[in-house]
């Protein structure tokens, strides 16, 4: 779970620093090395992962010490989504946000004020495509930094033992379906019936573009179950003409996510060898139909992506609607959700019900 974390924590680091030399991206002073030294510690942590996870179950130390890891890991890619989301801001809108991380400069002088200047004003003359990081998110990576910093050195207290960087061959997740046996779910009645709700509720007549509703919550809370169980609801069946689910997983791979969607339409595999051909393939199958489609664990917030995606199934019938399962808020967004549904921890009385149900089951078995 830890792990997961990380290496994708890792995999954006090394994309921004790609990204920084590739379009000449001006940090305020100091970041550079913080991220650099950001990315490092996380190397360092990621490699004696394997044998924390196996020690935790009999030595609590190491088992608070992933825990303290897991939250940190989860506040740097708060910042990371907003750095994320700040660059797709300025990709779509070609402008300057006040809120964003980053400002694009448009072939004038900037005039820039940071905190501790008391001397005026610093102007810096930046040529096209030249950013530079926002100073109080470049605060909170110092932060992270430091935190991370300490994590890193209390590793050693444990006499982990290193088993390489695992990050290239990391199992896949497991595939998930819209199968579910419902006798085995615990809770999660009111996040439902919302997401019922929102599935049954037709889409008034102004509204344009597609209907995307995003579960987000952080991983194994119980995303994918509430989709699964909506998908499944007799209402819901009967309401969309198709229910289409697809297991993103972690990297956005179109063609896969194309050939998927149209497999499932078609019921049978699908021989189209080309992703124009696949979207023209689905356009043609939802036309004039109502579709509910199930986009799960989706990690990417690559808009370009996405926009494929979108302008297709903008063909289906009016009233049709996306439900996207995210640990990412930033991602959902992206995707233009109309609908947020944040999925929080289980209430201990629905912890100790689950936990009676998974000690009667291993009983009888």
């Amino acid at each position: 779970m830890v792990d997961a974390v990380v290496s994708t924590i890792l995999e954006q680091l090394i994309s921004f620093t790609a990204e920084e030399i590739k379009q000449q991206v001006k940090l305020v002073f100091g970041v550079e090395k913080e991220v650099k030294s950001l990315t490092s510690h996380l190397q360092a942590i990621q490699v004696v992962l394997d044998d924390a996870e196996e020690k935790q179950v009999k030595d609590k130390a190491v088992s608070l010490w992933l825990s303290r890891l897991k939250y940190a890991s989860y506040n740097i890619e708060d910042v990371l989504d907003e750095w994320i989301t700040a660059r797709r801001k300025l990709q779509i809108e070609d402008g300057v946000d006040e809120n964003a991380l980053v400002v694009p400069h448009k072939k004038k002088k900037v005039c820039l004020c940071f905190p501790g200047s008391c001397c005026g004003f610093k102007q810096e003359e930046f040529g096209f495509k030249q950013v530079f990081l926002r100073h109080d998110i470049a605060n909170k990576i110092k932060e992270m930094n430091e935190e991370l910093h300490d994590i890193a050195t209390q590793k050693d207290m444990f006499n982990l033992v290193k088993s390489g960087n695992k990050s290239s061959e990391r199992p896949r997740r497991v595939q998930s379906t819209s199968l579910i046996d419902e006798e085995e779910i615990c809770g999660r009645v009111g996040e439902k019936n919302e997401l019922i709700s929102k599935l049954l509720r037709e889409s008034s007549e102004q509204q344009k573009g597609l209907h995307i509703i995003s579960i987000v919550g952080m991983g194994g809370i119980g995303k994918t179950t509430l989709a699964q169980l909506a998908c499944n609801h007799d209402e819901v069946k009967r309401k969309f003409d198709k229910i289409l689910w697809v297991c993103v997983s972690e990297t956005f791979e179109e063609f896969r996510v194309a050939k998927a969607i149209v497999e499932v339409l078609d019921g049978r595999e699908s021989h189209l060898a080309e992703f124009h051909s696949l979207l023209q393939h689905i356009c043609e199958s939802i036309a004039g139909k109502s579709f509910l489609l199930v986009l799960d664990d989706v990690w990417d917030g690559n808009y370009l992506k996405w926009e494929p995606f979108y302008r297709c199934l903008k063909n289906g019938l009016h009233g049709s609607k996306i439900l996207v399962t995210t640990r990412k808020g930033s991602v959902a967004s992206m995707m233009g959700s109309i609908d947020i549904i944040s999925v929080k921890e289980l209430a201990e009385e629905e912890c100790w019900l689950l936990f009676n149900k998974i000690a009667s089951r291993n009983v009888k078995n």
